[in-house]
């Protein structure tokens, strides 16, 4: 192979040098990019394992609350924003003599029930939905009428309560809820309905 002349070897020089300098700007490049895949690596794991600990931290409280829903010592009921029966422990259940926890739910609105609205309940729910800690009298009440059987008219007429709302952060009311301690269990005297107090947002 003829040698090169010296014009083609000066330009193949500077061929050589350019594709060097333009090798070694790509691998700068590359090893910036890997590196700020490994910034981003590590980030995500950081983003991770804080989600992984706000999960944990999530499911302790979750478990903390159920735990306190299921084995409280008085009946809980919950009623959504609506007014309508969401869930009621066993406690409840027991108290009230309905057949299930369920009994109810998604269809018994303490807002709107005519059994409720008439013998004035409705409207200590509807204060309770307006922000306020409302106790009820345990004096007798009579829900004998639809959808509450005698017996369950006999039961409910044994228990003090007390309604409270669940306020959110933008301070509505987004649930309620009622307590229910059996009379004979309750050491607390019996108080008039009009006796309340606001809830703190």
């Amino acid at each position: 192979m003829a040698p090169l002349n010296p014009e083609a070897a000066s330009h193949q020089a500077d061929l050589e040098s350019t594709l060097r300098a333009r090798i070694t700007d790509l691998e700068s490049q590359i090893q910036r990019q890997a590196e700020k895949l490994d910034s981003t690596y590590a980030l995500l794991g950081q983003a991770r394992a804080e989600r992984e600990r706000a999960e944990a931290a999530l499911n302790t409280a979750n478990q903390l609350i159920e735990g306190f829903f299921e084995h409280a010592p008085l009946g809980l009921q919950i009623y959504d924003r609506e007014g309508y029966s969401f869930r009621m422990n066993e406690v409840n259940r027991r108290i009230l003599g309905v057949p299930t926890r369920d009994y109810g739910v998604g269809q018994f609105n303490a807002l709107t029930d005519p059994a409720m609205i008439a013998h004035g309940y409705a409207t200590l729910f509807s204060r309770a939905y307006a922000g306020e800690i409302v106790r009820v009298s345990s004096g007798p009440i009579n829900l004998a009428g639809p959808p509450f059987s005698a017996e369950q008219a006999r039961q409910a007429s044994q228990f003090e309560q007390a309604l409270f709302p669940i306020i959110d952060e933008d301070g509505e009311v987004t649930a309620v809820v009622a307590c229910i301690v059996e009379r004979s269990k309750s050491t607390a005297p019996g108080v008039e309905p009009g006796d309340s107090g606001k809830q703190a947002p």
